[in-house]
């Protein structure tokens, strides 16, 4: 759906008109008009959008605000938080909210609990979402303190969730997100260099952040390297016995814990990026080129090649930085091809132990499948080149029917699985505190996704019907693709 077409392609359908006139009439809506929307609780949600509709500076946009909250994920809840947001938004500004002027407030309100308690928090912040579609995050960075940090994420978020919702592509969500931590982290490390005294090394990004693809979780993927101490790589391991080195590796690792802190502290702006140290158990420090490469081109598990098959550099010396990047491309040909095959059977079948078939990232049909699939035929691609800037997964799809790769048709069936089940993704992290991977197998958590994803039909069986309907065609596609591609590579 293109930006500025929600409330066109919602329209005031009769169960919707149903409600407004109750609440026109000073009535709290009918019971059933709320449970056929979906909601879980009607007693409760149809007092909710009477307490809403009765504040004055909420009644005059009605028809606005109520037809975006009956199609978010939780329309009670959304009500609530509007009338509350309603309330500190004139304390805090001495203004009246004004929800017609923000479309998509009220389907961040009904879609996500944490996004809304920012905003009750938060109330000025409100601001950001003028506008169909919002304006985008500002990405020029923020000040140097970790407060400000924090605020410039989770208001950048705020706008990206906002814009999402309303209908932007997922390319202009991935863009938005993944420069946003950019800029958030290249000023972060930049911080706890200036408080703690110690220079930092150069910073790269990993996985999904490296390839320009982050999501809504906090989490990110990094890699710090140090040169050594000598004057090449040559020395590396000499360097690591050096008593100067392990004094570096100790700096360093205090310089990490303080942006590690300052990052994840609790507050009214919330909390910004976490670093993940569990990906690489040998820590997330190197030093030297040399022992870098030789570590994820050796002892590495599949899960950390994986990783760090898509790096990019964020804070690096450039000579450093290429010379990096080039070591970790290995060439393309038939051994290589090989290789790739079979680490990718054999990844496979190490994320599936144990895990669900349900789930959208790691089981049958996932997120996994569909990189694997690029993953070989970017090693039988024997002109592609690794500089650091490679393409995002989405457009790899795209172009594998442009190259002959594989049929227009079924690439660009490929690109709608793999943007359906991001989309989920992030609808997943949206909506719960502590998101799971997992398809829901309850109705009420399907109709809940569905929402969130945009399944906009007013009855919600209805929206959760061809939700069901959508992953079972995406999955059967990735999974027929991935026996044509990898698996059939391996016969």
């Amino acid at each position: 759906m293109a930006p500025g077409c929600f409330l066109r392609s919602v329209g005031l359908d009769s169960l919707f008109s149903s409600i407004l006139e109750s609440l026109l009439r000073g009535e709290a809506p009918p019971l059933r008009s709320l449970e056929i929307a979906g909601e879980q609780d009607p007693s409760a949600a149809s007092m909710a959008f009477l307490r809403a509709s009765s504040l004055e500076e909420l009644a005059a946009s009605r028809a606005s605000w109520v037809p975006a909250l009956m199609v978010s994920a939780r329309p009670g809840l959304g009500a609530t938080r509007l009338h509350e947001l309603a309330l500190a938004y004139t304390k805090q500004t001495g203004e009246s909210l004004d929800p017609g002027r923000m479309p998509a407030l009220a389907l961040v309100l009904g879609s996500s609990e944490r996004m809304g308690q920012l905003l009750i928090d938060n109330p000025e912040w409100a601001d950001d979402l003028v506008g169909d579609p919002p304006a985008p995050p500002d990405l020029c960075g923020s000040a140097a303190s970790f407060c400000a940090i924090r605020e410039s994420q989770s208001r950048g978020m705020l706008s990206a969730v906002a814009r999402e919702l309303i209908g932007c592509p997922l390319e202009t969500t991935f863009a938005e997100l993944t420069g946003l931590a950019e800029a958030c982290l290249e000023t972060a490390l930049e911080c706890a260099s200036a408080e703690t005294g110690v220079t930092a090394p150069a910073m790269f990004a990993l996985g999904q952040f490296g390839g320009g693809e982050l999501g809504l979780s906090p989490a990110v993927d990094l890699l710090f390297v140090d040169p050594p101490g000598g004057s090449n790589a040559g020395r590396d391991e000499r360097a690591c016995e050096d008593s100067r080195t392990r004094k570096r590796l100790a700096q360093i690792e205090i310089l990490l814990t303080h942006l590690q802190r300052g990052l994840g502290a609790a507050s009214a702006e919330g909390v910004s990026y976490q670093l993940d140290y569990s990906q690489r158990p040998t820590g997330i420090v190197s030093i030297g080129v040399a022992s870098t490469i030789a570590y994820f081109t050796g002892a590495a598990s599949t899960g950390e090649r994986r990783l760090v098959e898509r790096i990019r550099p964020l804070q690096a010396d450039p000579v450093l930085a290429k010379e990096l990047v080039r070591g970790l491309a290995q060439p393309s040909g038939e051994a290589k091809l090989q290789s790739v095959v079979d680490n990718e059977l054999k990844y496979r079948a190490e994320r599936r132990a144990g895990k669900s078939e349900n789930d959208l990232i790691q089981g049958v049909g996932g997120v996994c499948d569909l990189e694997a699939i690029v993953h070989v035929h970017w090693a039988a691609a024997t002109d592609r080149r690794c500089d650091g800037d490679e393409q995002t997964l989405l457009a790899a799809l795209y172009e594998l029917g442009t190259t002959g790769a594989m049929k227009a048709d079924a690439s660009a069936r490929l690109s709608d699985a793999y943007s359906w089940l991001r989309r989920a993704e992030h609808s997943m992290q949206l909506v719960n505190a502590d998101p799971s991977q997992c398809f829901p197998r309850d109705p009420q958590g399907q109709i809940v996704l569905a929402r969130c994803m945009g399944y906009r039909e007013p009855d919600a069986n209805r929206a959760r019907e061809r939700l069901l309907t959508d992953r079972q065609e995406i999955q059967q596609e990735v999974q027929d693709q991935f026996e044509n591609c990898v698996l059939g590579r391996d016969r």
